[in-house]
Order: C-alpha cells, then structure tokens, then sequence
C-alpha cells in the first residue's frame, strides 16, 4: 500500500451464507491474495467455513445463516479501522491502497450504481443516488456505527411494509440520505460490472459480478490501461474514436452490427 498508514489498521470482510457463496467468497480472496497479499481478510458466515486456513479471520454466527440478504448487513463486525467489504462475487484486479487512501479524508465510499431510477422515497430526492453495496470502504467512527444501526433497521421496515421485493441498496440510499457521514462516490474501475456501459479511467481494479471466468474476460476486454475508455456490453472497451486506429474502428462496428443482428434473431 502507497500510503504510510499502518497496515494493521486495514482489511477486508467478506460476508457468505450458503456453501455456494463461501466458495465464490474463496475464488475471490484468491485474487486479493495475489494482487494485495499485505491486507488480512475476514469472513462472516452463517456455517462453518471448511477452509478457515484460507482466511486471517473467520466469525461464524448461525443466526445468520437464514438472513440472506440481510447477512451483509452486518459487515460493521469487521475490526479493522478501515475497512473494505466486497460482495462474494467480485474479482480485485489491482492495488486497492487509493481506495483506502479514500479514508483519510472521508467515512464511507461506494460507487452511484445502476438503480434507484424506479422507485420514489418520500423525502429523498431522485438526484441522491442508490449505492452499490457490492463495494464499500468506510472508517470505523460514531457516524458510521449510527449509519449501519440505522440501515439494519430500514431494512427491517422497509421489508415488512411493502409487498414488493426489498434490496439492500434500498435501505443503504435512506440510511445515507438521513446521516450525516462524509460520502464519497467510487470512480467506477472499482465497482465495473460486465452487464452495464462504463466510462473508465486507468486500469480496473475490481470486477463484480458471477462466475469469474466471465469477469477474467471482462478485465481482458477492458484493458490494463491509464487511456480513458467506454466499455459497451458485448463491444468491449473503445478509446476516443480520434485515438482509434482505423482497424480498431472497423473491429467496433463489426461487433456493433454483430450485436444488433443477434437482437433482431432473438425477437
């Protein structure tokens, strides 16, 4: 890591219920070994984990093994200082120190996702994003432990009063909205997932998404680059078309009519 923290004070908390997910919870702390092999690594479980040797840390608590998506929400029992938690099916890609960095300045900072566009919220604005809550950075402060005990209970109300599906993204946009903690949104190479166009800037550093054969493809797509790129799902990655060689051009429309070939079949 760049900055001169300690590093005792750093890690990252996983939190998997479900033999399924502590395997895919497994894939992905092989990729933080290699690319971080200096920050410990915790799991919470609802079941005993079979390879405890894999981890720095492991907490199991049966109560959680029937919570689901809920689970995650008790990421807060991480005891790092600064602390990072990733979704089970994430893959790191790169050093994560400027994510962390993040944290010598602000409480909490996660990446403006794709939802919160189709619901309303009494009281929030639709400018206030919903953010993902595959990535999450935060410092360990009484603003935070009032923003996780906050979101916990949302998550309770909100699942009992509506007939809908409840997410945890839902609750964490409420929570943030109504407390008072220094936010910081994510650049998206550290929460880019293969189904969504992005814009990215400098090499990506953490996939999100299932089965990590299909995020190896994904980073091999977009590129181990500092140029600024588009990634258009089923394209790839494009450079501004005035640095694109005319065969890169060529190779981007090719793929484009590709695309749209494919969508009029599937009608």
């Amino acid at each position: 890591m760049t900055h001169n923290k300690d590093r005792s004070d750093f890690g990252v908390i996983y939190v998997a219920t479900g033999d399924r997910f502590v395997r895919e919870a497994e894939q992905s702390l092989a990729t933080l070994r290699t690319t971080n092999p200096q920050l410990p690594a915790m799991l919470l479980s609802g079941e005993d984990a079979p390879r405890k040797d894999l981890w720095d840390e492991v907490q199991v608590d049966p109560a959680l093994k029937s919570q689901k998506n809920r689970a995650k929400l008790y990421m807060d029992r991480a005891p790092w200082e600064r602390c990072l938690f990733l979704d089970t099916d994430t893959r790191v890609c790169a050093d994560l120190s400027e994510g962390f960095a993040l944290l010598d300045r602000f409480d909490f900072a996660g990446q403006h996702g794709y939802g919160g566009h189709h619901y309303e919220v009494p009281g929030v604005p639709a400018s206030f994003p919903e953010v993902n809550s595959g990535v999450l950075f935060w410092r360990k402060n009484e603003r935070i432990k009032a923003l996780f005990a906050r979101w916990r209970e949302l998550y309770d109300s909100l699942d009992q009063s509506q007939e809908t599906r409840t997410w945890d993204q839902k609750s964490l946009r409420v929570a943030l909205w109504e407390s008072d903690v220094h936010f910081v949104d994510l650049p998206s190479i550290y929460n880019a997932m293969p189904y969504f166009p992005y814009v990215l800037e400098r090499e990506l550093v953490i996939a999100h998404g299932r089965n990590m054969q299909n995020l190896e493809r994904f980073e091999a797509k977009v590129g181990n680059t500092d140029k600024i790129r588009a990634y258009v799902p089923g394209i790839g990655a494009m450079e501004h078309p005035k640095d694109m060689s005319w065969g890169a051009v060529l190779r981007s429309v090719v793929r484009m009519l590709a695309l749209k070939v494919r969508g009029v079949c599937v009608r």
